[in-house]
């Protein structure tokens, strides 16, 4: 029976991977859970183990190639034998050769790359990849021309006033920077995005975190979590994500943290983050944060809310936008020193602003401003 292989469904984010070696050839025997390829995807370099026993009788992608992340990737034969059986293995792998693999699209069809059959074959006989093609065509559509202008020169052709000045350099954008553009389109164009801003009185939230800092490594954001978190056990519309016509209520809180690294944005996720205390918290982020760091990601497509933090980098506020197929996110700004009233007394204080990014298809702005106001007020009674 021949199955056609794919990455596990947490990998299977928006956006592209990249094949950077194949660890096997047609033909090979492989075992279930064997390292076949390492892949790059959009968050991190993972080495890809083999889902089924067989024979390989197909690769789709060559190495070097990048490859919709959803799609096929190779296929193997898997006999009506036991995997240790080596007589049968030994008879499957003799026949691989003359065994077709199920019929499918040719490699390039994956590319999602708008192009001419000509400038395909082109590419092809080139060994050009057209993901890297400008098209100069119908709506983007790559032809031959283009493919010939990238084969001499080794670059993308520059569209009309970008890349034309000899001052300016080209570059190919990153498997992950593909990936969250393709990401952050989709999110834009199929959630209609409104957004609600609240001031947080962070006096207290400002001492309990240098007490607890005091005593061991944490951060702000770890506070922020924890309230998010306590927060969504009250709002499960938040928690929410649409599919198609249904609406699904996520049955964890996985709270997923934007963090900074080379060459773009990883967001770990802190499983179940409504069951930790937080220190529980704080131990916890800071070991996703550093595997992220070190190109490893954890629970990579199971989050059901995510945190973005730009305090550090002395941002007052900012909008987020929305991480699918989430329903929110929560943007979080620098704690500042600002004149606060109280009482009617105005008196030095410290504020933090928190903006929140809402799918107006999951929920409404009453709901997003009772959401905000828990947190905020979670928050400001820290200690209390």
């Amino acid at each position: 029976m021949i199955i056609d292989i794919r990455l596990p469904e947490g990998e299977q984010a928006f956006g592209e991977g990249t094949v950077l070696s194949w660890k096997i050839k047609e033909g090979d025997t492989v075992r279930k859970g064997d390292v076949i390829a390492e892949i790059e995807t959009p968050k991190a370099v993972i080495e890809f183990e083999s889902p089924e026993s067989g024979i390989v009788t197909r690769l789709v992608v060559a190495e070097g190639e990048s490859f919709p992340m959803k799609e096929i990737v190779a296929a193997i034969d898997r006999p009506d034998t036991a995997p240790g059986d080596p007589d049968k293995a030994t008879g499957a792998a003799a026949g691989a050769a003359s065994t077709e693999a199920s019929p499918g699209p040719a490699p390039e069809t994956f590319r999602r790359v708008l192009a001419s059959p000509a400038a395909t074959r082109l590419a092809r006989e080139k060994g050009v990849d057209l993901a890297l093609v400008r098209g100069s065509g119908p709506e983007g559509r790559v032809v031959e021309n283009d493919v010939l202008a990238f084969a001499e020169t080794g670059a993308p052709a520059p569209g009309p006033g970008i890349g034309s000045s000899p001052e300016d350099r080209v570059e190919p954008l990153s498997a992950m920077r593909r990936a969250a553009a393709a990401r952050l389109v989709l999110s834009k164009q199929t959630a209609p995005h409104f957004y609600l801003t609240t001031e947080v009185d962070a006096g207290r939230l400002w001492s309990a975190y240098n007490k607890l800092k005091a005593v061991r490594e944490a951060s702000l954001n770890d506070f922020i979590v924890k309230a998010a978190a306590e927060a969504l056990k009250e709002f499960p519309d938040v928690n929410s994500s649409i599919r198609d016509d249904t609406q699904v209520f996520r049955g964890r809180i996985n709270i997923g943290i934007a963090v900074k690294v080379e060459g773009g944005l990883r967001i770990p996720v802190l499983r179940d983050a409504d069951r930790m205390s937080l220190e529980e918290i704080a131990r916890a982020a800071a070991g996703l944060i550093q595997k992220a760091r070190d190109g490893k990601i954890e629970g990579a497509g199971t989050g059901t809310f995510t945190v973005s933090n730009l305090g550090m980098f002395d941002i007052t506020e900012f909008a987020a936008v929305i991480n699918p197929p989430e329903a929110a996110i929560l943007a979080v700004g620098k704690v500042r020193e600002a004149a606060v009233v109280r009482d009617g007394v105005i008196a030095a204080g410290r504020i933090l602003s928190l903006t929140l990014s809402c799918d107006h298809r999951a929920f409404d702005g009453v709901t997003g401003a009772a959401f905000l106001a828990k947190i905020k007020k979670i928050l400001e009674n820290i200690g209390g």
